[in-house]
């Protein structure tokens, strides 16, 4: 159990103790300089497949992280079809994914790619 301090819990259980120097207001803050580097490798993938509109470039990129990474986000659901058949089915959840794992994620994409020029 941790005491004094923030603390972030994850879905899956884990607890994380957050570092304290870097709040505001009671708040963790994130790494500005994250954004600018994920939109940057977003770019550079998506400049590697120009036909794709952006949100197919995103769920190709999902589905693909879910496969890599023993189907997370994925979730299962019940509807119903056409004709009123209830019948599975399944969408990706990424809400809880971290931007670092995310980022990773796109830098091994880019190494793949360069590889294989």
């Amino acid at each position: 159990m941790i005491h004094n301090g923030w603390i972030k819990e994850y879905f899956d259980g884990k607890i994380e103790k957050l570092e304290t120097k870097k709040m505001k207001d009671g708040v963790r803050m994130r790494e500005k300089a994250r954004i600018e580097r994920n939109m940057s490798l977003l770019q550079k993938i998506w400049e590697k497949q120009p036909d794709l509109r952006f949100n197919q470039l995103i769920s190709n990129l999902q589905e693909m992280y879910s496969a890599q990474q023993d189907g997370y986000g994925r979730r299962k659901m019940k509807e119903m079809d056409m004709f009123g058949k209830e019948v599975e089915s399944a969408y990706l959840d990424f809400f809880f994914l971290e931007d670092d794992k995310w980022e990773a994620f796109l830098q091994a994409v880019i190494d793949k790619m360069e590889k294989q020029k």
